[in-house]
């Protein structure tokens, strides 16, 4: 079983005894997918759309009066857009179980805190958040970042930059962006670096459950709540990111319980 396969498991396991809200909008801009719920609850995703961006979302009119489950399922397709369309299912039923449930969200931590990164460690990250990257960079020996398209990014001095996710080599500690979920290797790059000290997965698109990357050994995942849908929703409307509508969402960190203890140096 896939990580995506495990997540539909695990949804339609937690929604058999409550009610969903009906989807209110689906908005597909050019980098996220943004889908909101009748009561507020929204899920986002990256808007992979590379390999094969002339293709048309095969019932596009309709998607609003399918059911959220209808689109959940497009997740396990290869197609780029559709897969993002249900990844952004999964993350908004996932905020909704995360909510209802009282899972605990921790605000109040950062992830390059919780990583705990040393000056000694030489460290991975698999895709490129810019901010991360500079703040990361400070902290360690060296700093590999995997990327499906190098050459368009500067990266800092200390800053090795490739395609492959081969080329992570003797690294201590991963980090992993929310969006590498829409890639077919996705499932074999958390297996192959579930041993490593500490292997997080961050990103305004991680909002799913976190059990089934707790069960590969995957230390912690950070998401962002929406708080605003209607902003956010504009401004993925206007081909804006993650600088733009973060200030209308809260971060957050789940922490896997057999994790090793955070424990912040005094």
């Amino acid at each position: 079983m896939t990580i995506i396969d495990d997540l539909i498991f695990l949804l339609e396991k937690n929604t058999k005894e409550i009610s969903i809200p009906k989807i209110k909008r689906i908005t597909i801009g050019m980098l996220f997918i943004l889908i909101e719920l009748e009561n507020g609850i929204s899920g986002l995703a990256f808007n992979k759309i590379e390999k094969d961006f002339h293709k048309h979302v095969k019932d596009a009119g309709n998607l609003t009066s399918r059911s959220i489950f209808d689109l959940v399922e497009k997740a396990r397709f290869d197609e780029d857009v559709e897969k993002s369309i249900g990844i952004a299912a999964i993350n908004a039923i996932s905020q909704l179980i995360l909510t209802q449930n009282n899972y605990s969200l921790k605000t109040d931590l950062d992830i390059v805190d919780f990583m705990e990164f040393k000056s000694t460690e030489t460290c991975g990250m698999i895709g490129n958040i810019a901010p991360l990257v500079q703040r990361i960079v400070q902290k360690v020996k060296k700093l590999t970042v995997i990327e499906d398209n190098p050459k368009r990014w500067d990266v800092p001095a200390g800053v090795k930059i490739f395609k492959h996710h081969e080329d992570l080599k003797n690294i201590n500690k991963l980090i992993i962006t929310g969006s590498a979920i829409l890639y077919k290797s996705f499932d074999s790059i958390i297996k192959n670096n579930s041993s490593l000290e500490k292997v997080a997965i961050v990103g305004p698109t991680m909002g799913t459950l976190p059990e089934p990357f707790f069960q590969r050994g995957i230390h912690a995942i950070g998401g962002m709540k929406i708080l605003n849908p209607e902003k956010v929703h504009q401004i993925i409307m206007q081909a804006g990111g993650t600088p733009q509508f973060s200030k209308y969402c809260e971060k957050y960190l789940i922490i896997n319980s057999h994790s090793k203890n955070y424990s912040p140096s005094t």
